[in-house]
């Protein structure tokens, strides 16, 4: 009988390759995981790191120092407990503006102490947190138990996992209060919640005597250029949508807004009033405190120090609050870049119009100057152009994603389709342009995918 044939060196090679990919799967994956995890608590070491999560939303933080327990996503604190003081004034400042608030809905804050400070008021019936990422209870349980999560577990709360904008604009039942109680609006996601568009929507979630509160970064003394402009956007952003807005000075400052003035105040003597006739127990929302947040000398400081201050309203595809946000924070920590950064605040669009034509103009001149060889000269405006139309694909891809964000409210699920997409049309014009000038096509086939590049920002408004 002939001998078995042997496997050949090919088959041999594909055998040794499979077995080295599935011993890598299986070593490299939990090894990644380590890596990862060890890296995160190098970097979160100085504020207690405790432990961390991912999510499509982001990464989710856990950390600890002393009696500090404190939730962060993608380096933005998300929840901190405990923080009595901000969660009373969030809390009772609009729901004391509402003569009988029944039912409520908190958007964010449930974890910092919120959802208790709501359930203090003896007429509530009904309270809907909102959390858009549910790795954020489940970090706090597993971190910290109900030193975080008080509350959530009574009747009368309903916790749903959804983004505010798309539960606000959907939901079927008014509300006496609605909380805005996310962090300030430092990323195009939480920017969302600061806009015309979502106190529009807020607005019809409301009784007619309802009322809306949120928070945002400020100063207890001094406000300065900055500061005074990103407070002025946040404030006319409201008062754009609300006729009655009554903003209380400190850090953070609260804005309070409703259609009716019947109940607006910012009379420490008439909310201690408020306070005691529910027999509430706070500390910080009452007697000294609230005499001090609200004492005539600090309110007409924040009233003249935002007096005269022009900015504009704050949109989904014009967060100029998000904007101020980053210049206010560079101004404090990023020194000369900050001064950059906040220079674009002082140019209109029309300005950047003129300076961007004026630019043309002089790229035109000096590429197409007199005496100039033919080839020479066409090779500069090709050159030009193509410097052009790659800074110009890679500002779009930037606002699309920005535009999307702003839009729908979330990035990291979708960021890899919107990216391959980008590759993708960069790959096809690549290989379009290696067979024109394969084919020597002239000036008018280059003039035409000019004129459809150009025409790639009308089609993505």
């Amino acid at each position: 009988a002939a001998p078995p044939p042997r496997p050949s060196m090919r088959s041999g090679t594909l055998v040794a390759a499979v077995f080295v990919a599935v011993a890598a799967a299986v070593t490299i994956g939990p090894l990644a995981a380590r890596l990862d995890n060890a890296s995160v608590e190098a970097q979160w070491r100085d504020v207690g790191f405790v432990s961390q999560a991912n999510s499509i939303y982001g990464r989710v933080v856990a950390s600890s120092m002393g009696s500090q327990k404190s939730l962060y996503e993608s380096g933005v604190l998300a929840a901190s407990s405990p923080d009595r003081r901000t969660a009373e004034e969030t809390v009772h400042l609009p729901m004391l503006a509402h003569p009988k608030p029944s039912r409520v809905l908190l958007l964010g804050g449930g974890l910092g102490g919120a959802v208790a400070e709501v359930l203090k008021h003896p007429g509530v019936t009904e309270l809907d947190y909102v959390e858009l990422d549910p790795a954020l209870i489940r970090a706090a349980e597993r971190a910290f138990g109900d030193a975080m999560t008080s509350g959530l577990s009574d009747p009368r709360v309903t916790v749903h996992f959804a983004d505010a904008r798309f539960f606000v604009k959907r939901v079927g039942k008014p509300y006496d209060v609605v909380i805005v109680a996310v962090p300030d609006p430092t990323t195009a996601q939480l920017n969302r919640y600061y806009t015309v568009e979502f106190l529009k929507e807020v607005d019809r979630a409301l009784n007619d005597d309802g009322v809306v509160g949120l928070s945002v970064r400020s100063a207890e003394n001094y406000i300065g250029v900055e500061l005074a402009a990103y407070l002025t956007c946040l404030r006319s952003t409201v008062e754009s949508v609300f006729p009655a807005v009554a903003a209380y000075a400190g850090d953070p400052c609260h804005i309070v807004a409703s259609r009716s003035r019947a109940h607006l105040t910012r009379s420490a003597d008439e909310l201690s009033a408020r306070v005691e006739e529910r027999n509430l127990d706070v500390a910080y929302v009452r007697g000294y405190s609230l005499s001090d947040r609200l004492s005539p000398d600090r309110t007409a400081h924040l009233d003249s120090a935002l007096e005269g201050v022009t900015s504009r309203v704050n949109t989904d595809l014009s967060p100029t609050a998000f904007y101020l946000s980053m210049v206010l924070w560079n101004r404090q920590f990023a020194g000369a870049p900050g001064v950059l950064l906040a220079a674009p605040r002082f140019l209109t669009e029309r300005n950047a119009l003129l300076a961007s034509l004026a630019l043309l103009v002089v790229l035109s001149a000096a590429s197409l100057r007199r005496g100039e060889a033919r080839r020479t000269a066409s090779l500069r405006v090709f050159v030009a152009a193509v410097a052009v139309v790659g800074a110009t694909e890679i500002s779009l891809e930037l606002t699309a994603l920005l535009a999307f964000q702003s839009i729908y409210g979330y990035v990291y699920h979708q960021l890899a389709i919107i990216v391959a997409a980008f590759m993708a049309g960069l790959a096809f014009g690549g290989w379009l342009g290696t067979r024109l000038a394969a084919g020597n096509a002239g000036t008018r086939a280059f003039a035409v995918l000019q004129l459809f590049i150009a025409l790639i920002p009308l089609a993505l408004g």
